[in-house]
């Protein structure tokens, strides 16, 4: 019944593959018996009867008569265990794109028509950025100043934008935090660090799927309870060191040094379900953000991968805005 709407899924939409299961999953009805169907049994007209509403039935995680949800739903939030590492693979992946086309794609889809520049997709982190350098004034061939801008432009939205993800998914107390270990994919090259790259993949995959697969094992009763210690410990974690520091004024006591209240924390932390260990550390590790040094890792002045792109995008430029060979 609803193989169209499943072709039409697009990876990672869990807004509509939620709605599509609250369809599949709500009540059915039974219409009355027509005057023509009287010499039918009961259960052949209740089976062509039977029917999708379409209403929505509260939600996945609603409740039944007897206030048990409805359906079992645990929602997992793969979650990178160095935030710096992360960022650097972040800076890495957006000059992989540039590499692979981003520009001509973009410039593509604009002369088709595909592209209008009010539309949303223009607005997308990636297109926008482009969009934007490819219809700048005054524009001049082998302008490295900026082709620099693009790229910084560019970069600084993505890494943004991951923040903000990962604010969400600590505001959303529905999500278990999964750490997932971060590789350096720069080290690809050569044969010996692929090998090495593609094992590295393969452990940190079984390892997260692992961990979510205990979770999902465990009674819904235990899960609600580990939800529950994820947000409490979580406040707490992050409170701990200024209790800590009220309790001694307030008691008169000699002041704890910094490296035990550090030893406190970390020893009640140690203490936290998994999920909320990782939860209080990619908070921590965000603080630390601001020391973060974008830099090139591929795309460096000099190199042949910059004068490839350079030429990509002043040809990109004059088909956009109708530039001669010599602008």
């Amino acid at each position: 019944v609803f193989q169209s709407r499943v072709d039409k899924l697009c990876g990672k939409d869990w807004y509509r593959l939620r709605r599509t299961l609250e369809v599949a999953y709500t009540v059915t009805e039974l219409q009355k018996q027509n005057n023509n169907n009287n010499n039918k049994k009961e259960d052949d007209i209740s089976k062509e009867l039977e029917f999708y509403t379409g209403q929505r039935s509260g939600g996945l995680l609603s409740s039944g008569p007897d206030d048990t949800p409805k359906y079992d739903v645990r929602c997992f939030f793969l979650c990178p265990n160095d935030r710096m590492a992360h960022t650097s693979i972040i800076d890495t992946r957006c000059e992989q794109m540039l590499l692979k086309g981003l520009v001509t794609e973009t410039t593509d889809l604009r002369q088709d028509g595909k592209l209008p520049l009010s539309s949303q997709p223009a607005r997308a982190i990636g297109y926008r950025q482009t969009l934007d350098y490819l219809y700048r004034s005054e524009a001049k061939s082998k302008d490295e100043e900026a082709l620099d801008q693009y790229i910084e432009d560019f970069t600084t939205a993505t890494r943004r934008y991951a923040k903000k993800q990962m604010s969400w998914f600590r505001k959303d107390d529905s999500f278990m935090f999964v750490p997932v270990q971060v590789l350096d994919e720069r080290k690809k090259g050569d044969d010996e660090n692929e090998v090495e790259t593609k094992e590295a993949t393969m452990l940190r995959v079984e390892k997260a799927a692992g961990i979510i697969t205990e979770m999902c094992l465990l009674s819904r009763e235990e899960y609600e309870k580990q939800l529950l210690m994820t947000l409490e410990g979580e406040k707490e974690g992050t409170t701990t060191t200024t209790t800590n520091k009220t309790n001694d004024k307030q008691k008169g006591a000699v002041k704890t040094s910094k490296k035990e209240q550090q030893k406190q924390r970390e020893a009640y932390i140690q203490q936290l379900p998994l999920s909320a260990q990782t939860k209080i550390a990619n908070e921590e590790q965000g603080k630390q953000m601001k020391f973060y040094k974008p830099q090139r890792y591929i795309i460096q002045k000099g190199t042949k991968e910059y004068e490839d792109i350079m030429l990509e995008v002043d040809q990109c430029t004059k088909r956009i805005q109708g530039l001669n060979d010599d602008f």
